[in-house]
């Protein structure tokens, strides 16, 4: 989450607690709205929107870190790939959760309060549901023992910060013109740094125009709409240097200010044909999404449809709002929809019709096992973590320092502050912060506690492993071998649904992602009316697709993945090194993106993967519009992607680049070894056929490619690894050519490559907690990547040696396997005063077997060697010198 940072002079202003009223409305105070649940500050100086503003901390309250926050029932259809929770109950079948999820095994990121659906794929996390059944809890997290939330308490405080958002003065304006895209616009402006507030009216919303937000990257954007019945109909579009792009995942990045506050509304409808970017506080209204690419924000709801996904962005954690005057007329006091729950079936249509619910309360009340969500003090506490290093790259053998930040980010005192550092393999802990301590790899730092806004940092000193640059003679024989395998799940769809589907290749790569459209219900449609929103790789090892079904009737399709081995099979010991040795396999993190708003007709996007790479799991992802994917294709330098657009669209087309050499291990690599299989074919006219594109006998398909002319729909296709299956329909008069081609990777390796010229790349996640509650449990970790270069060094020495008794305990890093001769001089002496040998291990640092000589001793004890110079000759590779501190007794 991101912190809006105010430079403005702050005054702590009494609050009151949630558990201290847990009925209790919001009440106008001398002319302020006290907000039950929320803390905040008063701003004395400032300017623009901001002068004068109080600070609420945590606006939100309880609904903080949750992406689906509804005080009754929902329906669902697809994804959540945040946190969700409801007050009653979640009609859903196989609904995936938490996808863009950090968060510890323990947090509450799955909580239903009523009956629940069928399996729920929680990825991390745990969950209240009741009866405690029907999880699947894919990150290790566990079914909660009481219930986290009180959700009647927490919408009394969002229906207050409704009221309140509804009495704020209106500071941009709204536009009715074309700029954007020369078609009627509803342009939402502000150019204030801090806060920008507008009203459109309910009118201007359901006229179908597009809807663009122009306001500082940043800042918040306050929606307001008044009205008991909303519908948004369009397209939403985000002002983004100095153009114009539909909202996506990477513009709303930067604006997670934008809410669109609903304080009086009953019933609000979204049909936009674009994704929808932006929160939604409509904390008395019946939510329905009934078109959408999917949503990009927090939903916070009486009651909540959609048959869409629900995107992970959170609401800034401060709101900087002018003081309010008294009002003049009493908020909106409609009561939530009525919590009539969904029959027990799961759903399998389109989500409901935005028939207005009556006003009758909600009917569920209170879990009475609930434990106060504030801390007792008053406020809220809310500790996240950052991490940096010293440098984005080293060569191997040299040091570097990571600094980890812990932040309250709330407004009362975090209690038992805690920040762990799991060291990744490739470096060693040399010193750390006082207050620091480390077992095995494991650094754990005590803050202890942290005050509203403090920030406590600790650094950690760590030496890099070198990365081998010169290694043994190659072994002309010495190969590894390599087994992709495949997934796949199958997928029903109703008339009218969109559904999404994840696949995994836990400890792998995914190379490879598709669906294949099956059967459309007889007589109500065609294969061509399933549409494959998105197909893409949201992790190393998982990939997703977005399905909507078009027909009148129901549909089947079949997604496939293609998993890479996250390390080669051991080596072959008739080579001689037969010790069991494997390389891993090494995919960046980092997807390689490019995202263009696109008109009608035919598009091309290339991806471009760094050298030493090669491009694999092509993906896309359409917002909105129409539109479907005609091409896949490598280049010399990367990947192309065309998309036929019949209806404008926001394109966002990745790919993922894969090493072609293994990593170093015992001082060599190997390189990957691909063929590239093409066939050309003719599709008769009016006909749905399968074509196969086959692989050399000893290589495997990881990558399907293809080029289709645009009359031609691609119906996905089938990884049997030997074999790529293709399913293609041709709908027109004339037969039709398409060229479809296979990326195949052999069964082995090449043999070996002595030392390496890849760098490694380590990635080093921090955690923190406390023993105070936690009101938003999604920023509680943070990554620092150090890519690591060859060098000529292969041993790197630490800066202190550790004596016990006569015994030297020197940890020797090294890149390459073997043994090495140990002699340690003192300074001004003549002669060794200690010696011995250090067993070598590219993994992981050993104790060396030192010992002092007896003149040694003597000169140790004698106070005349504490600083002692250090030779390691290894039995291959380059010798290394260095100054070692004597510690110890």
């Amino acid at each position: 989450m991101q912190h809006q940072q105010q430079h403005h002079q702050r005054v702590r202003r009494s609050t009151r607690t949630a558990g201290a009223c847990l009925a209790a409305a919001a009440v106008a105070v001398a002319g302020v709205l006290v907000v039950p649940g929320l803390s905040g500050s008063a701003a004395g100086t400032g300017t623009g929107a901001a002068e004068g503003c109080e600070t609420l901390t945590h606006p939100l309250g309880d609904a903080t870190p949750y992406t689906e926050f509804v005080e009754t029932h929902g329906v669902r259809g697809s994804e959540s790939e945040g946190a969700i929770a409801y007050g009653g109950d979640l009609g859903a079948n196989g609904m995936t959760v938490g996808t863009r999820l950090t968060s510890a095994a323990s947090a509450p990121t799955l909580v239903v309060g009523g009956s629940h659906g069928q399996w729920f794929n929680l990825q991390r996390g745990s969950a209240w549901v009741v009866p405690r059944s029907g999880v699947n809890f894919n990150g290790g997290g566990s079914y909660l023992d009481a219930n986290p939330l009180d959700i009647t308490t927490a919408f009394t405080g969002l229906r207050a910060l409704a009221a309140r958002i509804a009495a704020t003065p209106s500071t941009g304006t709204v536009l009715e013109n074309t700029e954007i895209s020369a078609q009627p616009s509803l342009v939402l402006r502000g150019t204030d740094p801090v806060l920008n507030v507008v009203r459109p009216t309910a009118a201007q919303l359901a006229s179908g125009r597009n809807i663009g937000y122009d306001v500082p990257a940043g800042s918040t954007l306050l929606v307001v709409v008044d009205g008991a019945e909303v519908r948004v109909k369009g397209q939403v579009w985000v002002r983004e240097g100095g153009g114009w792009q539909q909202a996506n995942d990477s513009t709303m990045a930067t604006r997670p200010g934008v809410l669109w506050s609903l304080a009086g509304a009953t019933s609000v409808t979204i049909d936009v044909g674009s994704a929808w970017g932006g929160s939604i506080l409509a904390p008395r209204a019946h939510v329905v999404v009934e078109r959408a690419g999917h949503t990009i924000g927090q939903v916070l709801a009486a009651r909540f449809s959609s048959g869409y996904e629900t995107h992970q962005r959170l609401f800034s954690s401060s709101l900087c709002l002018p003081p309010l005057t008294p009002p003049t007329s009493a908020p909106p006091t409609s009561a939530p929809p009525t919590s009539t729950p969904p029959t027990s079936t799961p759903p399998t249509s389109t989500p409901p019709t935005s028939t207005p619910p009556t006003s009758a309360p909600p009917t569920s009340t209170p879990p009475t096992t609930a434990p106060p969500t504030t801390p007792p003090s008053g406020g809220t506490t809310d500790v996240t973590v950052t991490k940096s290093a010293s440098a984005t790259s080293v060569h191997g053998g040299e040091r570097a320092t990571y600094t980890l930040t812990a932040r309250n980010l709330g407004s009362a005192t975090a209690t038992g502050v805690v920040v762990r550092d799991q060291l990744p393999a490739g470096v060693g802990l040399e010193s750390a912060s006082p207050g620091c301590s480390a077992v095995a790899d494991v650094v754990t730092c005590q803050v202890g506690d942290l005050a509203a806004g403090a920030v406590h940092s600790v650094r950690l000193d760590v030496l890099v492993a070198p990365v081998a640059g010169a290694g043994r003679t190659p072994h002309p024989q010495a190969h590894h071998h390599l087994t992709p395998t495949k997934t796949e799940v199958h997928v029903d769809l109703e008339a009218g649904q969109t559904r999404s589907v994840t696949l995994s290749c836990p400890g792998g790569t995914v190379s490879d992602g598709a669906v294949r459209v099956d059967h459309v219900d007889q007589g109500t449609g065609t294969l061509a009316d399933v549409h494959v929103l998105s197909a893409q790789s949201t992790g190393v090892e998982t990939w997703k697709a977005v399905l909507r079904n078009d027909a009148a009737g129901r549909a089947q399709a079949k997604a496939f993945g293609v998993c890479l081995p996250g390390s080669t099979e051991p080596a072959d010991r008739q080579t001689g090194h037969g010790d069991g040795h494997a390389h891993d396999l090494v995919a960046d993190t980092a997807l390689v993106t490019e995202t263009r708003a696109l008109a009608p007709g035919r598009h091309s996007t290339s991806l471009t993967c760094p050298e030493a790479t090669m491009p694999v799991a092509p993906g896309h992802d359409l917002s909105g519009g129409a539109a479907r994917l005609v091409a896949s294709e490598p280049t010399a330098t990367g990947w192309r992607l065309d998309v036929l657009v019949q209806e404008a669209t926001t394109l966002t087309a990745s790919v993922r680049c894969l090493r072609t050499a293994t990593t170093a291990v015992q001082g060599h690599t190997h390189q990957l070894r691909t063929t590239h299989v093409e066939r050309r074919v003719v599709v008769p006219a009016g006909t749905v056929v399968e074509e196969q594109v086959i692989c050399p006998d000893d290589a495997k398909g990881v990558v399907a490619t293809f080029d289709l002319p645009d009359d031609l729909v691609g119906l996905g296709h089938d990884p049997r690894l030997k074999t790529r299956a293709f399913r293609l329909l041709n709908p027109t008069g004339t037969p039709q050519e398409a060229l479809l081609d296979l990326v195949c990777l052999h069964d082995r390796t090449e043999v070996e490559t002595p030392g390496t010229d890849d760098p490694a790349e380590l990635v080093n996640t921090a955690t923190v907690t406390s023993t105070s509650t936690d009101v938003d449990f999604t920023n509680n970790s943070a990554s620092a990547t150090i890519t690591v270069l060859p060098g000529s060094a292969t041993l790197a020495l630490p800066r202190a040696a550790t004596r016990t008794g006569r015994s030297l305990e020197l940890r020797v890093l090294s890149s390459l396997p073997g043994s090495a001769k140990v002699t340690v001089t003192a300074r001004g002496t003549k002669g060794r005063v200690a010696r011995g040998r250090v067993r070598l291990d590219p993994d992981r640092a050993r104790a060396s077997d030192v010992r002092l000589t007896k003149r040694g001793a003597r000169l140790v004890r004698a106070g005349r060697a504490d600083r002692l110079r250090v030779t390691v000759v290894p039995s291959r590779g380059r010798r290394a010198r260095g100054t070692v501190v004597l510690d110890g007794s």
